[in-house]
């Protein structure tokens, strides 16, 4: 691939991760969803923007989020915290999952719960080694 500027990357992956539908996850037994909350987080962490290798990194392992979701068949931490959300204070609920890509690189899946009854979504992806 010629290299092309961060921000044609992200207009690309932007564009595949709009096609990608709601996912049933064995390991949570519930739908997984791609909202924008998750794209964005793989550009940026809070309000400050990724650099543009972690940024490329992330994107370029998007393709392989849904194989993960589909194939962990456990979770393999889970951590909870309070946060702020539309001026509501709520527990948000992260679940990792974890699948080989091959032999070598491990990649791990982040999904994201807000309260006890929410529906989950894609929130963040990277390799593990």
């Amino acid at each position: 691939m010629p290299d092309i500027k961060t921000k044609q990357f992200i207009d690309q992956y932007r564009a595949l991760y709009k096609t990608l539908d709601p996912i049933y996850c064995p390991a949570l037994q519930t739908i997984i969803h791609f909202n924008s909350r998750g794209f964005n987080h793989l550009i940026f962490k809070g309000n400050k923007k990724r650099t543009d290798a972690i940024i490329r990194e992330r994107l370029s392992l998007l393709p392989l989020a849904t194989s993960v979701l589909q194939t962990s068949c456990e979770i393999t931490e889970i951590r909870t915290r309070i946060e702020t959300n539309q001026h509501k204070t709520v527990q948000a609920t992260y679940y990792a999952l974890e699948a080989s890509a091959d032999n070598k690189t491990r990649i791990r899946v982040i999904i994201r719960q807000i309260g006890a009854k929410g529906s989950c979504h894609f929130f963040s992806i990277f390799k593990l080694n």
